[in-house]
């Protein structure tokens, strides 16, 4: 591994990206305690606001870089939905809707990534790897969803309709992204 790889592992944003996804322990943990948990879901989407930041302002986005703050990112929305479902909080498919936009995009990201990385012909879409308005909203609306369930907010069956076509939005927004790549390509 040369230095520019260890660099880029251990930079400031992605220790912040690592970090939350120590949440995870905590999260299961301490679940049972509505407060503690939903300071540990506002500290996992701050961390996600803060990493994208340094990030930004670093003008050193990488593959790898964009790869670990997915994987946190997923990790953690994945394990909190599915510690929400585990625990009879969400049904089958307030879970299927929470996660769906994140296995697609996720797939999205990686097939990007891998093209990048072994096809010199559309290392010049890298640009399609950076994270888009619609799923920034989507994970907003997740998280927020998150806290709802926790807090036990009302209604929250009418709000996951909410999230569910935002997930729709972003997977066409990407599939769009993703389909106009392919076809400059090849």
């Amino acid at each position: 591994m040369n230095q520019q790889t260890v660099d880029q592992l251990v930079s400031a944003p992605n220790i912040i990206s690592y970090m939350r996804t120590l949440l995870i322990v905590p999260l299961f943990l301490l679940y049972p305690n509505k407060w503690l948990t939903v300071i540990i879901i506002l500290f996992a989407a701050l961390s996600d606001m803060v990493d994208g930041f340094f990030l930004r302002q670093e003008h050193k986005v990488s593959n790898i870089r964009i790869i670990i703050a997915a994987v946190c990112d997923k990790l953690f929305l994945i394990s909190a939905t599915l510690l929400l479902f585990i625990n009879h909080r969400l049904s089958e498919f307030q879970m299927v809707v929470l996660l769906l936009r994140d296995f697609y995009v996720t797939g999205i990201v990686i097939i990007l990534v891998l093209l990048t990385l072994f096809d010199n012909t559309i290392k010049r879409f890298r640009r399609l790897l950076q994270i888009r308005r619609s799923g920034k909203i989507t994970s907003v609306l997740i998280f927020i969803s998150l806290l709802w369930i926790i807090l036990e907010v009302p209604f929250f069956e009418y709000y996951i309709f909410l999230v569910l076509l935002s997930s729709v939005i972003t997977i066409v927004d990407y599939s769009v992204l993703y389909a106009r790549a392919m076809s400059k390509v090849y």
